[in-house]
């Protein structure tokens, strides 16, 4: 009985007779009619709802896990988000500090005006000075 249908699938693949000449011949060879076979075969709802299931229950799953990955990530975040901004304000701050310095020393400095001024120089006394003559 098998190698029958085959024979006839063989004949419907190659199209040398119609679905329903198929079915019809199926159906005299076997003890179920066709439908049942088809039913049985190719239940194209219950794949889809098995389908459906087993995305639906590896989402859940890869969900949870991401949820899990990320709660545990999130201190590590945190702590390394610190820790880079207290390195940038230290950098900073010394960039800053020798900014700072370099400029200091860029500053033209004030003459001496103290008592080491020689009183043999070329300078005319001011006018609330007495003149020598």
């Amino acid at each position: 009985m098998k190698e029958e249908r085959m024979y006839i699938l063989q004949m419907l693949g190659e199209g040398k007779i119609s679905a329903d000449e198929a079915a019809k011949l199926l159906e005299a060879v076997g003890k179920k009619p066709m439908r049942e076979y088809w039913d049985e075969d190719f239940n194209a709802e219950e794949k889809i709802r098995k389908f459906s299931q087993s995305v639906e229950s590896f989402a859940k799953d890869f969900g949870s896990k991401i949820e899990h990955t990320f709660k545990d990530m999130e201190p590590k975040v945190r702590s390394t988000t610190k820790k880079v901004m207290e390195k940038t304000a230290s950098v900073v701050d010394d960039i800053s500090k020798a900014l700072y310095e370099s400029i200091k020393n860029l500053e033209p400095k004030e003459p001496d005006c103290g008592a080491n001024e020689s009183a043999d120089t070329d300078e005319e006394p001011a006018d609330d000075e007495p003149r020598e003559n």
